[in-house]
């Protein structure tokens, strides 16, 4: 193929294509794309691909590639496209990097095994879209300057990585991104981000709709600017040391279809105005110490996914809850503090799942009606002071009644 000097495009995806890339394909001076992903090809990055000056794009992603990447790719000016994501590739990236590159459009390197720092120099890459570092052993502080020259910017995940934020001055990389009008996808979930989250994460792109800072040691209180991020559709915060109520303003995000806050230490109430929430399809608020009762107007949210075990809630379930037709995966309300009883509205719940009300203070009887929870899989009702025979519960397959 080597020999194909007039070609300008090459186009081998998603074949069978097994072992190395050919260092012949070094001497297609003309060659503009390169696109070689979702094959098995394997060994190192040819050297010879630097001398393809006038490649803007190259793709050569999910396949088995290993080895660092030759400091001569990283010459080519005219690259818009460099995709070697999901590889087994290493190394560092040269520090200069977005002055060699300064016509990317999409740099997307992750799922690899890459180490060191991000370059600063990747922020002087005016026209980037997409940047994708997630899912390698990246270390360091995210630099500041991201978004200050990247009005195009769609996209920027540094997801999984081992990156740090040891105090809260190290967030000021949000302060570049708040110029990033376009910014739609956030990820820096999965690092070593501890300190405070500051209030101008409220002033991010109001097209912002996915924001993950999951997993992560995040102390402090959740802003109330975050009801600014209008465009939501998820917001992942579980798995941090958050403490404080949840924010009120969250339920100004109408967008919102995925919440999950859990395992954190929020207390305080659940704020009413999730009520507001109308396509909001997962909350998540389990492994907190959120008190108080369980708003009735939970049951306006379409809901299919409801978990607010562990916390101390109090009170009887409301009513409305059980008239939540979307309910169809979970409804876990286990480990709180609930009285009253199982309501026979519980029959609604056709399509649900799972139901878990396990370690309560609930009594009385365990409604027949329960039997008409067609779906259900999994019901543990133990822990409570509840009567009933067990075969009010015959048709699930799984249960548990406790003492």
């Amino acid at each position: 193929m080597g020999n194909l000097s007039s070609l300008t495009v090459i186009d081998l995806q998603k074949n069978g294509l097994h072992g190395h890339i050919p260092e012949s394909l070094g001497h297609l001076k003309l060659l503009t794309v390169l696109s070689l992903s979702f094959n098995k090809l394997v060994g190192s990055i040819p050297t010879s691909l630097g001398n393809l000056h006038a490649l803007i794009e190259i793709d050569i992603d999910n396949n088995q590639l290993e080895g660092s990447i030759a400091p001569s790719i990283f010459n080519i000016s005219s690259l818009e496209i460099f995709n070697v994501q999901n590889n087994n590739l290493n190394g560092y990236f040269p520090p200069d990097l977005g002055s060699k590159l300064p016509n990317l459009k999409l740099f997307l390197v992750n799922g690899n095994g890459f180490h060191g720092e991000i370059p600063p120099s990747l922020c002087n890459t005016s026209a980037i879209q997409m940047i994708q570092m997630d899912a390698n052993f990246l270390s360091g502080t995210i630099p500041n300057c991201f978004g200050i020259q990247q009005n195009n910017l769609l996209e920027l995940t540094f997801a999984d990585n081992q990156l740090e934020a040891t105090n809260d001055g190290a967030w000021s990389f949000l302060s570049g991104l708040t110029n990033c009008s376009n910014l739609k996808y956030l990820d820096v979930s999965q690092n070593k981000l501890h300190g405070k989250l500051p209030d101008l994460i409220g002033n991010l792109s109001k097209n912002l709709f996915y924001l993950n800072l999951q997993f992560c040691s995040i102390t402090g209180n959740i802003p109330e600017s975050i009801g600014n991020l209008i465009g939501l559709s998820e917001l992942g915060m579980n798995n941090n040391l958050l403490e404080g109520s949840v924010p009120s303003s969250i339920g100004s995000l109408k967008l919102l279809n995925q919440l999950d806050l859990s395992n954190n230490n929020l207390s305080g109430p659940i704020p009413v105005t999730l009520g507001n929430l109308t396509m909001l399809a997962l909350l998540r608020l389990n492994g907190n110490a959120i008190n108080e009762g369980i708003p009735s107007n939970l049951s306006s949210c379409p809901l299919g996914f409801l978990d607010l075990s562990h916390n101390s809630l109090t009170g009887a379930i409301p009513k409305a809850l059980f008239l939540i037709s979307t309910l169809s995966d979970s409804l876990c309300l286990d480990h709180n503090l609930l009285t009253g009883t199982i309501p026979p509205e519980v029959s609604n719940l056709r399509n649900l799942g799972k139901l878990d009300f396990s370690s309560n203070k609930m009594s009385g009887e365990i409604p027949i009606s329960i039997g008409n929870c067609q779906n259900l899989q999994y019901l543990n009702v133990s822990g409570n002071f509840l009567r009933g025979s067990n075969s009010t519960i015959s048709r699930t397959t799984k249960w548990s009644l406790g003492a």
